[in-house]
């Protein structure tokens, strides 16, 4: 699609002939890529600048006839003018060796808008999506402002960035106001009619206009000079298709939508769109406007009347009755408007007391009355659809960037939670993050022994301690210089330096001792109480910050080093540079460093026990092994590389491309990075934290996830072996995510064949090297549950005292809580427990149901059929009440456990298992009848796509008809039903009326597992493990797979624990947030900082 190319000019005279052949190399300093896009006159690929490292688009021209040469020049003079965030910066411009001219910009990656308006079913939806024009105004009033013009705005050069940001792109049309158009083009060309088709109707016109049909302002399709006001035109008409999917004066061919614009205004959006409201409606009427003049003078003012609409002020552009005036003053200012009411009316009632008018003052009182209803009904209306666009807003973001989503949303917790838990839950999976004051720019970043707390220094000569468990951080020194800094001595004291000057500073009184080394420093680190550096003249030396006076101590070396780096056991110092990477023994200080490997080394690292060293050294990534002596046990080849990282027993490389690892056996590919790399280490449990400008990435078995930058960009990074925390510096602030919120807790168990929960805090497991196993997810410990059984399924008993273990010859074992396995007698199909005592036993091809109890262990037959039983259900029967005196023990009276059975002879039954009553009904059964009990007994039961109510007084009749056969019915709490139909949707049944179905989750839902308690449900696919809560509604990926699918995830019945097996572990998330507003408020503040200004910029409290 040329939408998505940047937009170019064809002419009549002529049209660039674009050619497959690949460009000649524009320069030693850029790599050319892969092709992105490509228009007539230019293309863009992907390259990578060799000389910063990173990769970058270049723009080449493919017409290199004069005319065309002129209008690429303009276009790189014209985009390398705007400096605006919302706008691509051009880096660099020059001329291939063929001549062609192109220019360097920076690679942005994201979504059209169009395409997000097209994945927006619903009117709140495409709502949520105004922000983007909004960021777009700005952009183009940012080009007003210096006196350009875009001339071909469309919501296909509208991008939402990968990062959140909003840019505008292809300026290949643009010029700047009151310049002469492109010579190649009449002015005083009108439209003609030429030949289209259907697929024209959104595409450039060819040789008579500049701009995109449908987008274009009247006097723009005329050939009249262009200003301000044609850019608003075309922003309005981006914000009519965001609403209606359709640009306006929308038709077959890009002639009819031409003339139609040309002739008279579109229809206005309200008559198309229902429920857009007013004040928008107004403000797309105002930018539509056939007359000019009518029209916003520029994107500016229609900028700050789109801020005032999503504020909930008063729009400039909309005319407000004197009524409404009124009802938004009383709602802006109840309390003076209340007063000076009241003053009125007193004022009012003594003149009518004197007049005798007292039935006119009854009638003006009644009148203010409804006057401040309707306001209050108004204030409300208004106030419920800004909170249902912020919410939506706030889904959106979940992925993108989820600390922005728990700012978004933490006002709304009171009046919504139930959406504001699942948004909040879903961010915190994805890693939100916590800010805290830092220098604008961050030089030296450290970590303490045992991660929890971190060392920063920067520009502005500050140096800070950071408690990363407690989130504050603590202020040391402040030098009033460009410093770095190193923990020393135990972390007890810091090393200090910049230039040839160092300081010792006490971090607990402050206390410092300063001292001038012979040379500037160039790196350094520190050893116990030992500082190593090298300096500028790549020597290296030494100083003992424990001895008082003691002066510097040069190290001779063979050869000049740049860098150095100690292991974790203070005994090797790497050392490495252009020649040679060299270990030296501090335990034999007079001996001459070890050479490991002759070349130009760039990155070394330690593993964390000091056993094993990974390093860079030219084109290829080495692992080299310490004890006895150091020998390369690993080396690949691996190209042009970054950082290097040692973790997992194997060695970690990070570049441009994305990490690669040796040896990489078992492991699956990893994307690239967003961004500039700046860093790779290893966090706890072997996980690897890549950074890059744009973002971090979290590697690990358990699955890969990205830690998107809420504002900013990244630095430096930093993460510990020995803590949760992953640590990163943007300007101004230290960035903080917890990996024990995000990753899965590990249960080591290999080959696990079936596992269920038990509860919500135990897992009963079987897998094919062990035996049945209770596992404690409070503790982790796992203890045998008996023999190793093949089981075909387990159900365990609400409040987690028991379970029901049914192994693959249909023979059940009870199994109570901590205790091994019991067999019980007769063949069993199903089994489930009503209530903690009350265990259902299931013979499908008998026709039998058997009750027992699990505590005397009394069996007793509850129905019998010469039929087969196609299914049974039961009410969420009452947990048992706490006993008055030992073994008094029983069920909460008033509340039945209604059980039920559907049998393929057309028999229903069902029975209280408190009173024994039951009773029969038929209606047609087959295999594939799925049954569902309520609290008062009805029996809901699907049949194809008829969904049936067996009612208490005995009646039966057709619920609801649903779209597609039920697959599975199941219940959101205490209501509404939640139907499967077989192709994996799930639909909501309201049951307080006949045919209420509404849509919850159209996605092909897998296999899924429902927590019983709330409704929300998980399932699985090839990506990953996704939740739904359908009563939200609001659909999330919980982790995406790896190498291997996650193994049939479950969800714990209050929805508050997942899990899902991989090949060599049981993996459990937590899903913990606050069932009460009240308390979710609170939890929302402790799980991030960020908040929002009025103008939707993101900062920290």
């Amino acid at each position: 699609d040329l939408d998505d190319v940047p937009a170019v000019m064809a002419t009549m005279t002529g049209a660039a002939t674009p050619t497959g052949a690949p460009p000649a190399m524009p320069h030693e300093r850029y790599e050319l890529g892969d092709e992105i896009a490509r228009g007539g006159m230019g293309r863009v690929v992907e390259a990578r600048d060799t000389v910063l490292g990173r990769v970058v688009a270049l723009k080449e021209a493919l017409a290199l006839d004069s005319d065309s040469l002129k209008r690429f020049a303009r276009e790189t003079r014209i985009t390398a003018r705007l400096e605006h965030p919302s706008i691509v910066p051009v880096h660099d411009a020059g001329s291939m060796a063929g001549g062609a001219p192109y220019y360097v910009m920076r690679k942005i990656s994201g979504r059209p808008l169009e395409k997000l308006v097209a994945r927006a079913e619903t009117l709140g939806e495409r709502l949520a999506l105004i922000p983007h024009i909004v960021a777009a105004s700005h952009a183009v009033a940012h080009a007003h402002e210096r006196g350009i013009v875009h001339r071909d705005i469309k919501p296909s050069n509208i991008l939402a960035g990968d990062l959140g940001e909003t840019i505008v792109i292809d300026w290949g049309l643009a010029k700047v106001i009151g310049e002469p158009d492109d010579p190649l083009v009449d002015s005083q060309a009108r439209p003609q009619p030429s030949a289209t088709d259907d697929h024209d109707s959104i595409k450039t016109r060819a040789g008579i206009v500049y701009g995109t049909p449908g987008f274009m302002a009247p006097e723009q399709l005329r050939g009249r000079p262009v200003n301000e006001r044609c850019d608003v035109y075309a922003l309005g008409a981006t914000l009519y298709h965001l609403l209606s999917r359709k640009p306006p004066h929308h038709a077959k061919t890009a002639d009819e939508m031409m003339q139609a614009a040309a002739h008279a205004p579109p229809p206005p959006i309200g008559e198309l769109v229902a429920g857009v409201p007013p004040e928008l409606s107004t403000i797309i009427d105002k930018c539509l406007a056939h007359d000019p003049a009518a029209r916003y003078p520029n994107a500016r003012e229609l900028a700050e009347d789109l801020n005032r609409f999503l504020t909930g002020q008063l729009v400039a552009s909309h005319h407000y009755s004197p009524s409404v005036r009124v009802r938004r003053f009383v709602k802006k200012h109840k309390v003076p408007v209340g007063i000076a009411f009241g003053a009125v009316l007193l004022l009012l009632l003594a003149f009518i007391r004197v007049v005798g008018e007292r039935n006119r003052a009854d009638e003006a009182a009644r009148a203010a009355v409804e006057e401040k209803r309707v306001a209050e009904v108004e204030r409300a209306r208004a106030e419920t659809q800004l909170e249902r666009v912020t919410l939506q807003q706030a889904r959106n973001e979940v992925e993108t960037n989820p600390t922005r989503a728990v700012a978004m949303i933490r006002h709304l917790a009171a009046k919504h939670p139930r959406e504001v838990r699942s948004i909040a839950i879903a961010a915190r999976a994805a890693g939100v993050a916590w800010g805290l004051p830092a220098s604008k720019k961050t030089f030296t970043l450290e970590m303490s022994r045992d991660g929890l707390r971190a060392l920063a220094a920067g520009e502005d000569g500050v140096i800070r301690i950071y408690d990363l468990a407690a989130r504050s951080v603590k202020t040391v020194a402040e030098l009033g210089e460009r410093v770095s800094a190193r923990f020393a001595d135990q972390e007890r004291r810091i090393v200090v330096w910049t230039g040839p000057k160092l300081v010792v500073i006490d971090a607990m009184t402050g206390a410092r001792r300063e001292l001038r080394t012979p040379t500037a420093i160039r790196d350094l680190e520190v050893v116990g109480v030992t500082a190593y550096w090298v300096d500028v003249e790549r020597r290296l030396w030494m100083l003992d910050v424990d001895l008082a006076g003691s002066p510097p101590h040069e190290i001779a070396l063979a050869e000049p080093v740049d860098q150095l780096a100690p292991s974790p056991d203070g005994r090797w110092i790497a050392l490495y540079g252009e020649d040679h990477l060299l270990l030296f023994d501090r335990t034999q200080p007079a001996a001459e460093p070890v050479v490991i490997i002759n070349g130009k080394t760039v990155d070394v690292d330690w593993s964390g026990d000091g056993s094993h060293l990974a390093t860079l050294v030219d084109d290829s990534a080495l692992g080299v092994k310490i004890d006895p002596v150091p020998t390369i046990v690993h080396r690949r080849n691996v190209g042009v590389r970054r950082y290097v990282a040692y973790g997992n027993d194997r060695v970690y490389s990070i570049g441009v491309s994305g990490v690669t690892a040796i040896p990489a056996e078992g492991l699956a590919p990893r994307k690239p990075l967003v961004g500039d790399p700046l860093g790779l280490v290893e966090a706890r449990g072997h996980t690897m934290i890549a950074g890059s400008r744009g973002g971090i990435a979290v590697l690990a078995d358990t699955g890969d996830l990205a830690f998107t930058v809420p504002t900013g960009r990244v630095d430096i990074i930093e993460a510990s072996p020995r803590s949760p925390y992953v640590i990163a510096t943007i300007e101004d602030r230290l960035l903080v995510w917890n990996l024990d919120e995000i990753q899965p807790r590990k249960v080591p168990l290999a080959q696990i064949e079936l596992a269920r929960f038990v509860g919500n805090d135990l897992v009963l497991a079987t897998s094919a090297e062990s035996p049945l196993q209770w596992i404690d997810l409070a503790t982790g410990k796992q203890q045998p549950a008996g023999d190793r059984l093949q089981l075909r399924d387990i159900v365990g008993a609400p409040g987690g005292t028991a379970a029901c273990a049914i192994d693959i010859a249909r023979k059940a074992h009870l199994v109570l809580r901590g205790r091994s396995a019991e067999p019980l007698d007769g063949t069993v199909s199903h089994a489930g427990f009503a209530t903690d005592r009350d265990l259902l036993l299931a013979d499908d091809a008998g026709g039998t149901l058997h009750h027992l109890d699990v505590e005397t262990r009394a069996r007793k037959l509850l129905v019998s059929r010469p039929a087969r039983l196609a299914s049974m259900a039961w009410s969420r029967g009452p947990r048992w009440s706490e006993p008055a005196n030992a073994g008094e023990r029983g069920p909460i009276r008033g509340k039945p456990t209604w059980v039920a059975a559907a049998f393929t002879d057309g028999t229903l039954w069902r029975s209280d298992l408190a009173t024994g009553q039951h009773a029969v009904a038929t209606s047609p059964i087959s295999l594939t009848t799925r049954l569902l009990v309520l609290a008062d007994g009805t029996v809901m039961f699907a049949e194809g796509r008829v969904l049936r109510a067996w009612r208490p007084d005995g009646g039966i009749d057709a619920h609801a008809t649903l779209p597609k056969p039920v697959d599975a019915l199941g219940i959101a709490g205490a209501g509404p039903i939640i139907a499967f139909t077989s192709e994996g949707a799930a639909y909501l049944v309201g049951l307080d009326a006949r045919d209420r179905i509404t849509e919850a989750d159209p996605v092909n839902a897998g296999r899924a597992a429902m927590a019983v308690d709330t409704g929300v449900y998980v399932v699985s696919n090839l990506d990953g493990i996704d939740i739904i809560d359908p009563l939200a509604p609001h659909r999330w990926t919980l982790a995406r797979a790896q190498s291997n699918a996650y193994g049939e995830p479950q969800i714990s019945s209050d929805g508050q624990r997942v899990m899902a097996h991989s090949a060599r572990a049981l993996l459990v998330w937590t899903l913990l947030a606050p069932p009460s507003p009240d308390e979710l408020a609170g939890w929302l503040a402790l799980l991030s900082n960020a908040t929002l200004d009025p103008m939707g910029r993101l900062g920290w409290l």
